[in-house]
């Protein structure tokens, strides 16, 4: 009787099926050969596995962690001399995989968490985490504005988290400067008189910022 592979080791995915059939091949005429397996590991993995074994096969269930079986076998007819036990050890492993690189399905935005996922080069398995929420804080181009009585000014811009929009723009005081601004963090500064204003920006996510403006009379 011999069995040619004494020791396999296969990868699968985490709460998987992996099923298994030794062939074992005896030169007794009428021979029948006897199988017996046997689990080995620590107890924690070997409660989430769940075995269904039939003669020379076996099944394991909700593959969990790392799971080793050894099936034995052995001739039912035995020649002067006797023929001894073969065995081949089969090592399950759902935990130690090899991963490719973190790739991202979602870009994150403040409003939701980003996903990214790799995976395992040997048995195909994805691994898949959650990313943080974009930040939400608000940045404006110019931290004070300066301008003259009677211009316009376009330049001033305000950038956001991913995902978020400006649901206004407010003057402190409309007589010294007005405006008019976008979603997507432009605007239109229209300066009155000399003084000083406030405008105040808000975000759909609930993040403001305020930005000086200071009007010069004009020459």
């Amino acid at each position: 009787m011999t069995i040619k592979t004494k020791s396999v080791t296969v990868h699968v995915a985490p709460g998987s099926k992996y099923t298994l059939k030794v062939k074992a091949a005896t030169s007794i005429s009428g021979d029948r050969l006897a199988y017996i397996w046997r689990k080995t590991g620590t107890k924690s993995t070997a409660k989430k596995n769940v075995l269904t074994i039939k003669k020379n096969r076996m099944t394991v269930t909700n593959v969990r962690g790392v799971i080793r079986l050894t099936c034995w076998v052995n001739s039912t007819l035995r020649p002067a001399g006797g023929i001894g036990w073969e065995h081949v050890t089969v090592t399950v492993d759902a935990k130690n995989h090899t991963y490719g690189a973190w790739t991202t399905v979602r870009e994150a935005t403040v409003f939701r968490k980003g996903l990214k996922e790799r995976t395992c080069t040997k048995c195909g398995y994805t691994a898949r985490k959650k990313t943080a929420k974009a930040d939400s804080t608000l940045t404006a181009s110019q931290k004070k504005v300066r301008l003259t009585a009677g211009k316009t000014y376009r330049k001033l811009t305000v950038t956001m988290g991913n995902g978020d929009s400006i649901v206004s723009w407010k003057s402190s005081k409309p007589s010294v400067v007005t405006v008019t601004g976008k979603a997507d963090g432009t605007c239109v500064l229209r300066a009155k008189k000399a003084g000083k204003a406030c405008i105040t920006v808000k975000t759909g996510s609930g993040a403001s910022l305020k930005i000086p403006v200071v009007v010069k009379a004009a020459e």
